[in-house]
């Protein structure tokens, strides 16, 4: 009985080891492709909607700035917006009482996504409107589920058979509230205070990205789409 066993037995373990090697290797080939595929750094920025303003002869061109930062790692946008707004103009101001422009920045939420092949930082960026708004989960739109880890939520997409976490498709957003305060002077009546809300998302993509790499990239990317709202 034991040598028919052994007969039997040794035809499926080099089946198994076969199949293990096979798995190994497209694991392997898989890997290499969506490092290839995605080996270029993408940056990519988004704001909800419009802001325009309306500055005049009678308007100083003068702005005070507020920032904060709720996420777990330390981000600032005021440096490189202070130099941007300068280049066109404006003057940083100490109070808001001096500023026709109130600026008011909070960095509310840093996510990390791992995106499958068929995925895009697009999609990471419309999954962070999507959690920023209220209306939904990124869950709903990459297909998994949402965590948060060391202060970082993850939302993480199915990629297959990936061993190798350098070959993952790694994708960060930076989500900011945003909220302009802009005085209209009007000659001979009282000024008037006018709001502008919007929702910032600022993201990168690439295979294998370290949160460290990413941010410089959002960093700059909120701080550029901002300065562009300002004549």
């Amino acid at each position: 009985m034991s040598r028919v066993s052994n007969a039997i037995s040794w035809p499926r373990t080099r089946f198994g080891l076969l199949l293990g090697a096979g798995v190994m290797l497209l694991n392997a080939c898989m890997a290499a492709h969506l490092a290839l595929r995605y080996d270029e750094l993408q940056t990519e920025t988004e704001v909800d909607g419009s802001v325009f303003l309306a500055p005049s002869a009678e308007s100083p061109r003068t702005v005070w700035i507020e920032e904060r930062c709720m996420v777990s790692e330390a981000v600032t946008i005021a440096p490189p917006l202070r130099d941007a707004l300068a280049t066109r103009g404006y003057q940083i101001v100490e109070t808001p009482d001096e500023a026709t422009y109130l600026i008011q920045v909070s960095h509310r939420e840093l996510t990390e996504f791992e995106l499958s092949s068929g995925q895009t930082l697009s999609d990471a960026l419309s999954a962070s409107f999507t959690l920023a708004i209220g209306t939904g989960t990124a869950a709903n739109l990459l297909g998994a589920g949402r965590r948060t880890v060391a202060g970082v939520s993850l939302a993480a997409g199915v990629i297959g058979f990936v061993a190798d976490s350098r070959a993952k498709h790694i994708a960060h957003t930076l989500t900011t509230d945003l909220r302009i305060t802009e005085t209209l002077y009007d000659s001979g009546g009282p000024a008037e205070l006018v709001y502008h809300e919007r929702i910032i998302v600022s993201g990168a993509s690439r295979s294998g990205l370290r949160l460290q790499e990413s941010l410089p990239a959002m960093v700059s990317g909120t701080a550029q789409a901002l300065t562009g709202i300002f004549p």
